[in-house]
């Protein structure tokens, strides 16, 4: 009688070859760095958060996008928070966490796909309230330097 039992996995995985949220934003942390030539720093965070609603409970992945000023003794301001399920990509949230009134109505949204998360985070990214803080991040950390 043989003990071994045999594989029931698939014989390969589906993988969807798509740029992540994540990803995305780690990639925008590395040019905000070039940019700035390292005044500025982006950085992401994630981690698994619970959400209750009433009588239901739902897990979901929570990522910060946040910008740091290294010569300002690491001072950090997030800008922008993403919440989505553990397994499924899209759809998912995205919350601006420093609207300007003129520019943004609305400060939560949620997407179906990366092109129309691409398109919000980069209006997010070159908004007027953005480059304001940019530049007064650069302003402050070149005194403190």
């Amino acid at each position: 009688m043989n003990n071994a039992s045999e594989n029931l996995w698939a014989n390969d995985f589906t993988i969807n070859k798509i740029n992540t949220p994540i990803a995305i934003l780690k990639e925008q942390a590395k040019y905000l760095k070039e940019m700035t030539k390292g005044i500025l720093v982006g950085d992401v965070t994630s981690h698994l958060a619970r959400q209750v609603s009433g009588s239901s409970e739902k897990e979901v992945i929570q990522v910060f996008f946040s910008i740091k000023a290294p010569f300002m003794d690491n001072y950090k301001v997030s800008i922008i928070k993403i919440e989505q399920h553990p397994i499924n990509i899209y759809p998912l949230k995205v919350v601006n966490l420093i609207p300007d009134e003129e520019e943004f109505s609305e400060t939560s949204f949620e997407f179906m796909d990366e092109y129309s998360f691409n398109a919000h985070i980069k209006s997010i990214l070159r908004s007027k309230r953005m480059s304001i803080i940019i530049g007064n991040l650069i302003s402050q950390s070149e005194v403190a330097a």
